[in-house]
Parts: C-alpha cells; sequence; structure tokens
C-alpha cells in the first residue's frame, strides 16, 4: 500500500508498436464501393486537406461537359504527407518498369 499522495511509477522504456498494415485483414462493412476518377483537384484548411476527386463526362462531341463528384476525402496534415510520398514512390516503381509517364499529357498527333 503506498501512502497517500505518492504513487509508484513504472520506469520501463514505452514499448514501440509496429504493425505492417499489408498484414492485417482489411474489412468493408458499410459497403464501400470502388469508384473511377480522371479529375483530382486538392483543397486545403489550417488543420485538413481535402482530396476531391471527380469524373469529366460528355454525352457527345457537341455537348457540354459536365464533371461529377466521385469522393471527396479529408485528411490531416500528416496523413497527406505520408500519401504524398507513398505516391512518389509508387509512380518512380512504375516508371521504373514501364517508362516515364509524360505530364502534361502530349495531345495526340493528327495527319
Amino acid at each position: 500500500m503506498y501512502p497517500y499522495g505518492t504513487m509508484a511509477i513504472d520506469k520501463q522504456e514505452p514499448k514501440k508498436f509496429e504493425m505492417n498494415l499489408n498484414e492485417v485483414p482489411l474489412v468493408n462493412p458499410t459497403g464501400v464501393v470502388p469508384v473511377y476518377s480522371n479529375n483530382a483537384s486538392v483543397m486545403q484548411a489550417p488543420h485538413e486537406f481535402r482530396l476531391v476527386f471527380s469524373e469529366v463526362l460528355s454525352d457527345g462531341p457537341a455537348s457540354q461537359p459536365r464533371v461529377e463528384l466521385r469522393a471527396s476525402i479529408g485528411l490531416a496534415p500528416t496523413m497527406l504527407k505520408a500519401l504524398s510520398q507513398a505516391l512518389a514512390k509508387t509512380v518512380e516503381g512504375y516508371e521504373l518498369q514501364n517508362g516515364e509517364i509524360t505530364w502534361p499529357p502530349k495531345p495526340p498527333k493528327i495527319n
């Protein structure tokens, strides 16, 4: 028993928690459906970033294009930085296997 006003403190070093997310099963309890996006933008506020994914569509050459929202995802700044590094690494690996991704895309040549 400890005297009033004192408490034993464990002096052990904190254990590091490491997890490989590739080994954790992915579950989809809410029925999230994959979507396609050919357009994306990034918005920012002081404490979050928002990734907005949409699809630019047209009903034909004479019709006005329209943009349909597909997903809007809010991220903390630290998560966005981690995502940007993961994307850069993924693009680098893709380009090593498939060649450089040109940006902006070059329009096709018409003869």
